[in-house]
């Protein structure tokens, strides 16, 4: 992954040493130096530094990468993943919204918007996302599971 940390844009990197993190954060510096515009680059050391709890510095990076990228949803899930670490769930879902309106058939940010809804108790909502993410990934058995936990939230209707 690291080889190819220029070519485009990653979601995750789970490296097993922090040595390998910093080989990828020197690489993509230097891009960054060389031109200060490489989304690609701003994008993938922003993913770096928050696997490594960096979180600030990667919400900088990552908001960056989200102006130079601006057709890609994955630098907008990548910040909104952080932007919801950070417990700052309404612009977390801002990018999660912008990066569904850039890849609407992607379940996996269909469950990402899902479980950031589902976290703020908008279980409607959420349950309209996790519907979207069965239709387009029935095979993804844990989403199922999801939908299930955010209809067991709704209040019940007097009829």
């Amino acid at each position: 992954m690291i080889e190819d940390a220029l070519q485009k844009p990653y979601r995750v990197f789970l490296f097993d040493t922090e040595e390998h993190y910093d080989e990828l954060i020197a690489i993509t510096t230097r891009a960054i130096q060389a031109d200060p515009h490489n989304g690609i680059a701003l994008n993938n050391r922003g993913v770096a530094k928050w696997e490594i709890g960096l979180l600030d510095e990667a919400l900088c990076d990552l908001s960056k990468a989200v102006r130079e990228m601006p057709q890609s949803a994955i630098p907008l899930v990548n910040c909104g993943d952080v932007l919801k670490k950070l417990s700052r769930f309404s612009e977390a879902l801002t990018h999660y919204k912008a990066a569904i309106k850039i890849e609407p058939e992607n379940p996996h940010i269909r469950r990402s918007c899902a479980h950031l809804l589902h976290e703020v108790e908008r279980f409607d909502e959420a349950i309209a996302h996790y519907d979207v993410a069965i239709h387009l990934q029935p095979e993804f058995k844990r989403t199922y599971d999801d939908l299930k936990r955010a209809k067991a939230r709704l209040p019940l209707v007097d009829s």
